[in-house]
Formats: C-alpha cells, structure tokens, sequence
C-alpha cells in the first residue's frame, strides 16, 4: 500500500482475509462467511499449509480454482487480479530437516498456480526464488524462524510492484 501511495496510486482500504496457518479450504469459508464484494484489486497467496499438512493435492488444485474464480468475481475482472507464489519454507531452520522434499512439492504447487494463471491470463509473480536466496540469512526469517520478515516481504513487493502499477494502468 505505501509503495502504491507513494507511485501516485491512491489506496484508500485494504483488507486481509487469510490468516496465518491458513489452508485454502479455511480461506474459502472465511470469503463465505465475509461475503466481500467490490475489490478494486484483488492479489492471492495461498496453499503452503496445504502442502504443510500433507492434505491431497487434488483438493488443493479445487480450491485454488475456486479462489482464483471468487477472485476475479469480486474484482469484476482478470484485468485486477494478480497471484504470488508460495514461498519455500524447506530453506528455514523450521524445514532444513526436509528441505528437497519441501522444495519438490511446493515446485509443484507453484507450477500448478503458474499454470492456471497462465491459462487465465493473470500475472504470476514469483517470489518462491527470493525466499530461497534469502533462506535463513541475516533479516530474512521473522524472530520465528519461519515466517518472511519485514525485510523479505519488501523484497517481494520490490518484484511485484511492477506488476501492479501495471494492472493499475500506470
């Protein structure tokens, strides 16, 4: 939202739906529940708890589908809708235990997310290769050693911040 302000887009709200531990199926009901209607962009980064809790993929493909068609629902088109991928946990101190297989299974999801994007015609921005250069470096992890910090998430705004403005028509 700064970052918009600050490039001559006036953002008057946002709002956050999904949560921390999330699964698609959680968002799902919470966008039931809500009802949100009249976004005038609407972004989607969803599914590592998914993949976290070994749930079957098929069900992840679902509902994913049905987000993206809620998404571009409550923004009235494709044209304001943009998706990220989903960040690699395995490179944390959290997953380095499983790291290749984490790896593996979210290449999946992501390329699953890539697809449908590309089949939609809805930008796909990748920040799953920023949280693996980052890994568990320096500012990289919240104090959680999980999570993506401050510093990691303008990191991803710095790479999808083009891709807005662009949506934006700027």
């Amino acid at each position: 939202t700064q970052q918009l302000n600050q490039n001559g887009k006036s953002i008057d709200q946002v709002d956050i739906i999904a949560r921390t531990g999330w699964t698609t199926r959680n968002l799902l009901d919470a966008i039931e529940r809500e009802n949100p209607e009249a976004y005038h962009l609407v972004s989607l980064l969803i599914g590592v708890n998914n993949q976290y809790r070994g749930l079957p993929f098929n069900q992840f493909e679902t509902e994913f589908d049905s987000l993206l068609n809620i998404a571009i629902r409550i923004v009235g088109s494709k044209d304001f809708v943009f998706v990220l991928s989903i960040p690699d946990y395995g490179v944390t101190p959290f997953g380095s235990s499983n790291r290749e297989k984490i790896g593996k299974e979210l290449d999946a999801y992501n390329a699953y997310i890539k697809q449908r994007c590309t089949i939609e015609s809805i930008p796909f921005v990748d920040i799953t290769g920023i949280s693996r250069e980052l890994g568990s470096s320096g500012q990289a992890l919240a104090s959680d050693q999980l999570h993506p910090s401050g510093f990691q998430y303008n990191k991803w705004v710095e790479k999808t911040l083009p891709v807005v403005l662009e949506l934006l028509g700027s």
